[in-house]
């Protein structure tokens, strides 16, 4: 059973063409992420699905509605985007939910149980009944998360929702999107945050200049692109001589990203052995070393070409 479905959809800005022939599925009470660099479409494709934007060709469905029934669409579909002004900051979060419940057709006993339903889910009972404004970035998240629940979505679409958290609160959100898959929600979820997508997801899409580039579960694809380890070490001084032998040798890619040298090794124990004997030809001292085994990072360079550093990058 397929709940999202969309068939070689398309975007342009005038002469820009920012989306091209997107093409995937979601099966119910999953989570999918949508991974890739900045300006890649991942945005564009959200607001797309949730009505905010037209595509220029193409078509979706969600929950087996048409593309052209946008407003039979919104019905099933929750929306969480970063830097909205979905909320109104002078009123506390229960009257936000008082007035977007109206919006949504509920009135009286009936939108009263559906808030603090989405209250408790969401865990927002200890300041819901406080102004907005001064509530943290991730207290608003959760708020946002309790609005668009209100209506009972099928599915729940979102962008960078945790995006600012400091480390509980992203946990705490972690926590509230497996609950809600659990509960029978479809999530498409765009972030920044690989770790993330590999703690949670189930389908990950790799968007690279408006088009999927690679597409399938966290494991499959490390399985079958993930293939560069990534060493990370740190020296007693500068490491240009170093880093020099190393492309001389060519051991594998790499940089120096303040003041750490970063080297991608589809060998990682023989490339060490080498660097060793680098070290000891430059009698450089190793003050610090670490070995990430292939994880989405490496799927994301294989795909894109660059490396993930949270938009900081490596070579590209």
């Amino acid at each position: 059973m397929v709940l999202i479905e969309v068939l070689s959809l398309s975007k342009n800005f005038g002469e820009q063409t920012v989306l091209r022939d997107i093409t995937f599925s979601v099966a119910p009470s999953t989570m999918t992420f949508l991974l890739g660099p900045n300006g890649a479409g991942k945005t564009t494709l959200i607001r797309l699905l949730c009505g905010l934007l037209e595509p220029s060709s193409g078509s979706f469905k969600i929950a087996g509605i048409d593309s052209s029934r946008i407003a039979d669409i919104k019905r099933v579909v929750g929306v969480v985007l970063p830097g909205e002004r979905n909320l109104y900051w002078k009123l506390t979060g229960e009257e936000n939910l008082e007035f977007f419940g109206s919006l949504y057709g509920l009135w009286g006993r009936k939108l009263a149980v559906r808030i603090a339903e989405v209250v408790e889910l969401t865990g927002i009972e200890e300041f819901y009944r406080t102004p907005v404004e001064r509530y943290s970035t991730g207290m608003r998240q959760r708020l946002s998360l309790a609005r668009a629940l209100l209506h009972e979505p099928k599915v729940l679409l979102m962008d960078e929702p945790t995006s600012g958290m400091d480390p509980i609160a992203k946990h705490q959100m972690e926590e509230l999107l497996r609950k809600l898959a659990r509960n029978g929600v479809t999530l498409l979820i765009s972030t920044h945050d690989m770790p993330q997508v590999e703690r949670l997801a189930d389908q990950v899409l790799i968007i690279d200049a408006g088009r999927i580039v690679a597409q399938g579960s966290p494991a499959e694809l490390i399985a079958e692109m993930g293939q560069k380890a990534l060493i990370r070490f740190v020296l007693d001084g500068p490491p240009d001589e170093v880093v020099h032998a190393i492309s001389q040798q060519q051991l594998g890619p790499v940089d120096v990203l303040e003041g750490e040298v970063r080297l991608w090794s589809s060998s990682p124990d023989e490339t060490i052995g080498e660097l060793f004997a680098i070290l000891r030809q430059t009698s450089t001292q190793l003050l610090r070393m670490e070995v990430t085994k292939p994880g989405l990072d490496g799927v994301f360079w294989r795909a894109t070409g660059r490396y993930w550093e949270l938009d900081r990058g490596g070579p590209e």
